[in-house]
C-alpha cells in the first residue's frame, strides 16, 4: 500500500510541478513579449526567440542613423544661416561704401564751392578797397 500511495504522491507532485513549469513558461513568455513590444521589438515567436544582442545592435544602428540625419540637417541649416548673414554683411558694407562715396563727393563739391566763393570775396574786396594814398613829403 505504501509503494502505491507514494507512487500516486510522486505522480501528483510531478503533475503539479509540470503544471507549474508550463504555467510559468507561458506567463513568462507573455511577459517577455509584452516588454519587448513596449521596447519596440517585434517577437512573434514564429522565428524563435529574438536575440537581445541582435536587437540592440539593430536599434543602435537605427538610432545612429537618425542622429546622423539630424546632424546633417543641423549642419545644412547652420550653413544656410551663415551664408544669409554673410550676404547681409556684404550688402551693408556695399551700402556703407556707397554712402561714404556720396558723402565724400558732396564734401569735395562743397569745398570747391567755398574755395570759389572765397576767391571771389578776396578778389572783390581787393578791387573795392581804396588804393592806399601815396604821400610825398
Amino acid at each position: 500500500v505504501s509503494t502505491q500511495s507514494t507512487g500516486r504522491k510522486v505522480r501528483r507532485q510531478s503533475g503539479a510541478f509540470h503544471l507549474y513549469t508550463v504555467t510559468h513558461k507561458r506567463h513568462y513568455e507573455m511577459y517577455r513579449r509584452g516588454k519587448l513590444k513596449q521596447m519596440g521589438i517585434a517577437d512573434d515567436g514564429a522565428h524563435g526567440p529574438v536575440s537581445l544582442q541582435e536587437t540592440y545592435e539593430q536599434k543602435r544602428a537605427e538610432h545612429l542613423k537618425e542622429l546622423k540625419t539630424i546632424e546633417n540637417e543641423m549642419r545644412s541649416s547652420y550653413l544656410q544661416k551663415v551664408s544669409r548673414k554673410d550676404a547681409e554683411v556684404k550688402k551693408k558694407l556695399n551700402e556703407m561704401q556707397v554712402r561714404y562715396d556720396n558723402l565724400r563727393k558732396n564734401a569735395n563739391e562743397e569745398r570747391e564751392k567755398l574755395e570759389e566763393e572765397k576767391k571771389k570775396v578776396v578778389c572783390y574786396a581787393f578791387l573795392e578797397s581804396p588804393l592806399p594814398s601815396i604821400r610825398y613829403n
